[in-house]
Protein backbone atom coordinates (compact mmCIF):
# COMPACT_ATOMS: atom_id res chain seq x y z
CA UNK A 1 0.00 0.00 0.00
CA UNK A 2 2.94 2.29 0.38
CA UNK A 3 5.50 3.52 -2.09
CA UNK A 4 9.17 4.04 -1.24
CA UNK A 5 10.18 6.01 1.85
CA UNK A 6 11.87 9.36 1.47
CA UNK A 7 14.10 11.10 4.00
CA UNK A 8 13.13 14.75 4.15
CA UNK A 9 11.28 16.82 6.68
CA UNK A 10 7.64 17.48 5.85
CA UNK A 11 8.29 21.24 5.82
CA UNK A 12 10.58 20.70 2.85
CA UNK A 13 7.76 18.79 1.18
CA UNK A 14 5.37 21.71 1.71
CA UNK A 15 7.80 24.26 0.26
CA UNK A 16 8.76 22.04 -2.65
CA UNK A 17 5.10 21.54 -3.54
CA UNK A 18 4.66 25.31 -3.82
CA UNK A 19 7.91 25.88 -5.74
CA UNK A 20 7.29 23.10 -8.24
CA UNK A 21 3.77 24.43 -8.84
CA UNK A 22 4.75 28.08 -9.15
CA UNK A 23 7.91 27.82 -11.26
CA UNK A 24 6.32 26.59 -14.54
CA UNK A 25 3.92 29.55 -14.68
CA UNK A 26 6.73 32.06 -15.11
CA UNK A 27 8.11 30.11 -18.07
CA UNK A 28 4.73 29.58 -19.68
CA UNK A 29 4.12 31.23 -23.09
CA UNK A 30 0.91 32.70 -21.65
CA UNK A 31 2.69 34.51 -18.81
CA UNK A 32 1.30 38.06 -19.14
CA UNK A 33 4.50 40.14 -18.69
CA UNK A 34 6.84 39.76 -21.63
CA UNK A 35 9.98 41.15 -19.98
CA UNK A 36 9.65 38.79 -17.00
CA UNK A 37 8.69 35.62 -18.86
CA UNK A 38 11.41 33.02 -18.29
CA UNK A 39 13.47 35.34 -16.07
CA UNK A 40 11.97 34.88 -12.59
CA UNK A 41 13.88 32.73 -10.11
CA UNK A 42 11.57 30.61 -7.94
CA UNK A 43 13.19 28.61 -5.17
CA UNK A 44 13.61 27.69 -1.52
CA UNK A 45 16.66 29.81 -0.74
CA UNK A 46 17.31 33.53 -0.55
CA UNK A 47 18.93 34.43 -3.90
CA UNK A 48 22.51 35.62 -3.39
CA UNK A 49 23.56 36.39 -6.96
CA UNK A 50 22.32 39.15 -9.24
CA UNK A 51 21.61 36.59 -11.96
CA UNK A 52 18.78 35.19 -9.81
CA UNK A 53 16.85 38.48 -9.70
CA UNK A 54 13.93 39.07 -9.88
CA UNK A 55 13.02 36.28 -7.52
CA UNK A 56 10.33 34.69 -5.41
CA UNK A 57 11.63 32.48 -2.65
CA UNK A 58 9.32 30.40 -0.48
CA UNK A 59 9.37 30.02 3.29
CA UNK A 60 7.02 28.06 5.54
CA UNK A 61 6.09 29.05 9.07
CA UNK A 62 4.72 26.14 11.07
CA UNK A 63 1.89 26.75 13.50
CA UNK A 64 0.78 23.30 14.58
CA UNK A 65 1.71 19.67 13.90
CA UNK A 66 -0.40 16.97 15.54
CA UNK A 67 -1.29 13.31 15.34
CA UNK A 68 -4.87 12.81 14.12
CA UNK A 69 -5.73 11.04 17.38
CA UNK A 70 -4.41 10.20 20.84
CA UNK A 71 -1.65 7.66 20.27
CA UNK A 72 -3.20 6.99 16.87
CA UNK A 73 -1.46 4.87 14.25
CA UNK A 74 -2.50 3.10 11.08
CA UNK A 75 -1.29 -0.12 9.51
CA UNK A 76 0.34 -0.06 6.10
CA UNK A 77 1.24 -2.95 3.82
CA UNK A 78 4.39 -3.10 1.71
CA UNK A 79 4.38 -4.39 -1.87
CA UNK A 80 5.53 -7.81 -0.59
CA UNK A 81 2.54 -7.97 1.77
CA UNK A 82 4.47 -7.33 4.99
CA UNK A 83 2.83 -4.91 7.42
CA UNK A 84 4.27 -1.81 9.03
CA UNK A 85 2.84 1.04 11.06
CA UNK A 86 2.19 4.66 10.11
CA UNK A 87 1.47 7.85 11.97
CA UNK A 88 -1.10 10.13 10.38
CA UNK A 89 -0.23 13.79 10.89
CA UNK A 90 -2.14 17.04 10.38
CA UNK A 91 -0.49 20.44 10.23
CA UNK A 92 -1.28 24.13 9.87
CA UNK A 93 0.96 27.05 9.02
CA UNK A 94 1.57 29.84 6.56
CA UNK A 95 3.39 30.00 3.24
CA UNK A 96 5.38 33.17 2.62
CA UNK A 97 6.00 34.37 -0.93
CA UNK A 98 9.05 36.64 -0.67
CA UNK A 99 9.45 38.82 -3.77
CA UNK A 100 12.79 40.49 -4.52
CA UNK A 101 13.81 42.71 -7.41
CA UNK A 102 16.39 45.32 -8.36
CA UNK A 103 13.66 47.83 -9.24
CA UNK A 104 10.44 48.83 -7.47
CA UNK A 105 8.48 48.66 -10.74
CA UNK A 106 9.49 45.06 -11.31
CA UNK A 107 8.70 44.19 -7.70
CA UNK A 108 5.23 45.67 -8.04
CA UNK A 109 4.55 43.76 -11.26
CA UNK A 110 5.53 40.47 -9.65
CA UNK A 111 3.43 41.29 -6.60
CA UNK A 112 0.42 41.97 -8.80
CA UNK A 113 0.85 38.67 -10.66
CA UNK A 114 1.18 36.76 -7.40
CA UNK A 115 -1.89 38.33 -5.81
CA UNK A 116 -3.94 37.62 -8.95
CA UNK A 117 -2.70 34.04 -8.90
CA UNK A 118 -3.78 33.51 -5.30
CA UNK A 119 -6.98 35.54 -5.40
CA UNK A 120 -8.39 34.42 -8.76
CA UNK A 121 -6.85 30.98 -9.27
CA UNK A 122 -10.20 29.33 -8.68
CA UNK A 123 -11.94 31.22 -11.50
CA UNK A 124 -9.25 31.71 -14.16
CA UNK A 125 -8.22 28.60 -16.14
CA UNK A 126 -4.60 29.69 -16.61
CA UNK A 127 -4.09 30.70 -12.99
CA UNK A 128 -5.84 27.51 -11.86
CA UNK A 129 -2.87 25.46 -13.07
CA UNK A 130 -1.01 26.43 -9.92
CA UNK A 131 -3.80 25.21 -7.66
CA UNK A 132 -4.20 21.92 -9.52
CA UNK A 133 -0.47 21.22 -9.35
CA UNK A 134 -0.41 21.87 -5.60
CA UNK A 135 -3.30 19.45 -5.10
CA UNK A 136 -1.36 16.73 -6.93
CA UNK A 137 1.65 16.90 -4.61
CA UNK A 138 3.15 13.43 -4.11
CA UNK A 139 3.97 13.24 -0.41
CA UNK A 140 1.97 16.06 1.19
CA UNK A 141 -1.80 16.55 1.01
CA UNK A 142 -1.78 20.34 0.98
CA UNK A 143 -4.63 22.85 0.93
CA UNK A 144 -4.01 26.59 0.78
CA UNK A 145 -6.52 29.22 1.86
CA UNK A 146 -6.78 32.43 -0.15
CA UNK A 147 -9.87 34.12 1.26
CA UNK A 148 -7.35 36.11 3.29
CA UNK A 149 -3.96 37.16 1.87
CA UNK A 150 -1.58 38.63 4.44
CA UNK A 151 0.65 41.44 3.06
CA UNK A 152 3.99 41.68 4.83
CA UNK A 153 4.94 45.15 3.65
CA UNK A 154 7.65 46.52 1.39
CA UNK A 155 11.36 46.55 2.23
CA UNK A 156 14.47 48.11 0.69
CA UNK A 157 18.01 46.96 1.37
CA UNK A 158 21.52 46.42 0.08
CA UNK A 159 22.01 43.54 -2.40
CA UNK A 160 23.79 40.42 -1.15
CA UNK A 161 26.44 40.64 -3.90
CA UNK A 162 28.05 43.62 -2.16
CA UNK A 163 27.21 46.49 -4.47
CA UNK A 164 27.19 49.91 -2.77
CA UNK A 165 25.34 51.65 -5.60
CA UNK A 166 22.39 49.29 -6.05
CA UNK A 167 19.34 48.46 -3.97
CA UNK A 168 17.07 45.43 -3.63
CA UNK A 169 13.32 46.02 -3.35
CA UNK A 170 11.15 43.44 -1.67
CA UNK A 171 7.59 42.68 -0.68
CA UNK A 172 6.02 39.70 1.07
CA UNK A 173 2.64 38.01 0.88
CA UNK A 174 1.51 35.07 3.02
CA UNK A 175 -1.39 32.63 2.94
CA UNK A 176 -2.56 30.09 5.50
CA UNK A 177 -2.21 26.42 4.64
CA UNK A 178 -3.27 23.12 6.17
CA UNK A 179 -2.54 19.56 5.24
CA UNK A 180 -1.67 16.05 6.27
CA UNK A 181 0.83 13.31 5.61
CA UNK A 182 1.85 9.85 6.78
CA UNK A 183 5.17 8.88 8.33
CA UNK A 184 6.76 5.57 9.28
CA UNK A 185 6.19 5.06 13.00
CA UNK A 186 9.80 3.97 13.69
CA UNK A 187 11.91 5.93 11.18
CA UNK A 188 9.82 9.08 10.75
CA UNK A 189 10.24 8.86 6.97
CA UNK A 190 7.35 10.25 4.93
CA UNK A 191 5.53 7.69 2.78
CA UNK A 192 3.14 7.87 -0.13
CA UNK A 193 -0.15 6.01 0.03
CA UNK A 194 -0.95 4.09 -3.14
CA UNK A 195 -4.31 2.67 -2.04
CA UNK A 196 -6.59 2.78 1.00
CA UNK A 197 -8.56 -0.34 1.91
CA UNK A 198 -11.71 0.46 3.88
CA UNK A 199 -13.76 -1.67 6.23
CA UNK A 200 -16.42 -3.03 5.84
CA UNK A 201 -14.86 -4.35 2.63
CA UNK A 202 -16.41 -3.52 -0.73
CA UNK A 203 -17.49 -6.36 -2.97
CA UNK A 204 -14.66 -5.56 -5.41
CA UNK A 205 -12.01 -5.36 -2.67
CA UNK A 206 -9.74 -8.25 -1.78
CA UNK A 207 -8.78 -7.88 1.92
CA UNK A 208 -5.83 -10.25 1.43
CA UNK A 209 -3.92 -7.99 -1.00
Amino acid sequence: MADSLVKFNYTQGVKRAIVSSLKPLFNDPEFPIDELRGHVYVGLEYPLTEANYPAIYITFQEQQLKNVGLGHYEEGVNEDGSPYFLKHWMFTGSINFNILSTSPEERDKLGSVLVNLLAFGDVDSWLNRFQQHVLQSTYIDLQYLTDIIHPGGEVVGQPPWGSETELVFGVNYAIDVLGEFYSHIFTGDIVTIERVDVYPYRKDQNPHW
